[in-house]
C-alpha cells in the first residue's frame, strides 16, 4: 500500500541524514478502528525512535460531523467547523 510505500522513503531520507519528520495530515485513515492505528504506529515505530516525528492535523482528524462523543481527546462538539474555513466534511473524520 501507499503507506509502506512513503514510509520507506521517509526511512531513506533519515538514514540520509534528516533530522525531523514533518506529518502534515491524515496521520492514519483509521475511522475509528484500533487494529489501523496499531498498524500505523507500527510502521512509524523505527522512524519516530530515531528523529522527532512531528504531526499537524487533516481533515480526518477534525471534519467528523457525528461521533464527538468518541473523540479520545475529550473535546466537545462535532469537529472543528469554524465559521470562516470552508473545511468541508469529506472524510467523515476519525471519530465517526
Amino acid at each position: 500500500p501507499a503507506s509502506q510505500s512513503t514510509a520507506t522513503r521517509v526511512t531513506n531520507e533519515v538514514a540520509s541524514g534528516s533530522q525531523l519528520v514533518l506529518h502534515i495530515g491524515d496521520i492514519s485513515y483509521a475511522r475509528g478502528y484500533a487494529y489501523i492505528w496499531e498498524q500505523f504506529f507500527t510502521l512509524i515505530e523505527s522512524i519516530a525512535s530515531h528523529v522527532p516525528y512531528m504531526i499537524n492535523i487533516g481533515n480526518h482528524e477534525y471534519d467528523h460531523t457525528t461521533g464527538g462523543q468518541n473523540d479520545p481527546s475529550g473535546a466537545t462538539g462535532n469537529g472543528f467547523h469554524p465559521i470562516w474555513g470552508n473545511y468541508g466534511d469529506d472524510s467523515s473524520g476519525e471519530c465517526s
